[in-house]
């Protein structure tokens, strides 16, 4: 087998959530070819499924180390150091990301993911709009930048990017249930309903989407919808609460 058979066996492995024997094609292809930046960053990535952050930063650092211009392995290690709220961190490692490639739409998302965490709504708009720039069929970054314009209250234009993020990805559960919210506060009630409605049937164990649709039945003086709604969502949340945390590997 060449190094692409085995990376593409552990990716399928991934697909799977079969990290453990993700984990194991990787560690054969590194054992193939020790100075391919690649099959490290891909191991990264499936110990960062698991949560074994250390290890998966002991990849990306090897990585670098083997191709320190190779942009991808300061993209994964950024978004390593953001899922664990170590966001300057994150940011300086997504921006040499971009220095290194300036059409980098997934880098731009994401440093804007982390700006508007961070409050800094200006400089989110400005990468959300980058992203678009560099790859106009990312839906995650208007989903995203809709987020950011409906927190500045410019609901019209938070309206256009969902309606956009949707059209890109038809299965985009949480540009319904973002576009929902929206509509609510637009007090286009009938249409919150509805995208509320496709965010559940796209994820029916979605607690926000219920309990915010059973929020608008009751605006609409449907109580007993309503009363099903925060049924469901108390139930969901109960569930959720009570499943084991599996700590895998």
């Amino acid at each position: 087998m060449n190094i692409d058979e085995y990376l593409e066996n552990g990716h399928q492995a991934i697909q799977r959530k079969d990290y453990h024997t993700a984990l194991e094609w990787f560690t054969q292809a590194i054992r193939l070819d020790s100075q391919n930046p690649e099959v490290y960053i891909s191991r990264g990535n499936t110990y960062r499924r698991i949560e074994k952050y250390k290890l998966a930063f002991d990849d990306y650092n090897q990585a670098i180390s083997l191709e320190p211009d190779f942009a991808k392995s300061y993209y994964q290690r950024g978004n390593t150091y953001g899922k664990l709220e170590e966001y300057d961190k994150a940011i300086k490692d997504l921006s040499t990301a971009i220095t290194l490639n300036s059409k980098y739409s997934d880098a731009y998302n994401n440093r804007g993911m982390i700006y508007y965490i961070l409050g800094d709504h200006h400089n989110a708009l400005r990468d959300y709009d980058m992203a678009i720039s560099t790859k106009s069929n990312l839906p995650e970054a208007y989903n995203n930048r809709g987020l950011t314009h409906n927190h500045l209250e410019n609901y019209e234009v938070a309206l256009e990017d969902y309606n956009e993020a949707i059209r890109l990805k038809s299965t985009f559960t949480h540009a319904y249930y973002n576009r929902g919210n929206v509509y609510d506060d637009l007090d286009r009630l009938e249409e919150a309903i509805e995208s509320y409605s496709q965010a559940i049937q796209l994820d029916s164990s979605f607690v926000e989407a219920y309990h915010n649709r059973g929020v608008v039945y009751e605006k609409l003086g449907e109580k007993l919808l309503a009363k099903k709604d925060f049924e469901s969502a108390e139930r969901l949340f109960f569930l959720e609460k009570d499943q084991p945390n599996i700590n895998m590997g």
